[in-house]
């Protein structure tokens, strides 16, 4: 799953999706554990207060609008045609992708995903078709906020930002760079690009419906979760350099609460 960039409306309960996949728990700590953990959080969510309001109002765009349409476009879509539409979207990041790997001093990362990007685009019908990961060019994701933690820069204080979900000041001026680099961006002009960004939103949420109600089910506060989630996810990221995502089924994260050991 991938960083949610800058796709306009797209993000009201997108965002949401670099937690998406995340079922939560929260298991019993001692007073000194409580106590650490409020601390944590002051420090990395002073705003707390203000990120809850404007996390509440995505909550209710997304309910109320995106997740209705997004229920009737998986009624209607065929899930190849979904998953057609993912991969064209996820080729269009190839600049920013490629961009970042070179901003990292990654070039052989950047090759890889140039080799992606001319394998898709040609033999894969403009990128609707992905036969570069069966050819062992693996997708791998990168931006311009993990440039910046590649480089020492810290995330910075936590942010719900309006219609775009969790961010923190670092991963929002990566955003900021980021957008421009787009293909669509690039190339086509705003009346263009937006019914292409509504698409890609409905299209996303779509495919995250039944673990976002599964999320909202069992999480005792959905904002904490949210924020944990987004913040683990972000630092795997930063963590694994980019690194092509694993095939196979991914361990569960369970914010606020440390794995049993085996």
């Amino acid at each position: 799953m991938k960083r949610l960039a800058t796709h306009g409306l797209a993000l009201a309960s997108l965002a949401a999706l670099v937690g998406l996949g995340f079922v939560g728990c929260a298991a019993p700590r001692g007073p000194h554990a409580e106590a650490a953990a409020t601390a944590e959080q002051e420090k990395i969510d002073p705003w707390e207060g203000g990120n809850r309001k404007v996390f509440g109002f995505n909550e209710a765009v997304d309910i109320h609008a995106i997740e209705p349409v997004a229920r009737g476009w998986n009624k209607i879509m065929p899930n190849q045609v979904q998953e057609s539409l993912t991969n064209f979207y996820s080729n269009l990041r190839y600049p920013v992708v490629f961009f970042n790997d070179l901003f990292q001093a990654k070039p052989g990362a950047a090759a890889l995903e140039t080799g992606r990007f001319l394998v898709n685009t040609t033999l894969g019908f403009g990128g609707f078709f992905d036969p570069a990961t069966t050819w062992g060019l693996a997708r791998h994701e990168q931006d311009f906020g993990l440039t910046l933690g590649h480089w020492g820069v810290d995330n910075g204080r936590y942010l719900m930002i309006p219609l775009l979900g969790p961010s923190t000041v670092r991963d929002l001026t990566g955003e900021i760079v980021d957008v421009p680099l787009g293909v669509v961006s690039i190339v086509a002009a705003w009346y263009i690009t937006m019914p292409l960004r509504a698409v890609q939103v409905v299209n996303t949420r779509a495919a995250y419906l039944d673990i976002v109600d599964e999320n909202r089910r069992a999480a005792f506060d959905y904002y904490s979760f949210m924020r944990d989630a987004y913040l683990h996810h972000r630092e795997n990221e930063l963590m694994e350099g980019g690194a092509p995502a694993r095939s196979g089924n991914d361990e569960l994260y369970y914010p606020d609460a440390e794995k049993d050991s085996p």
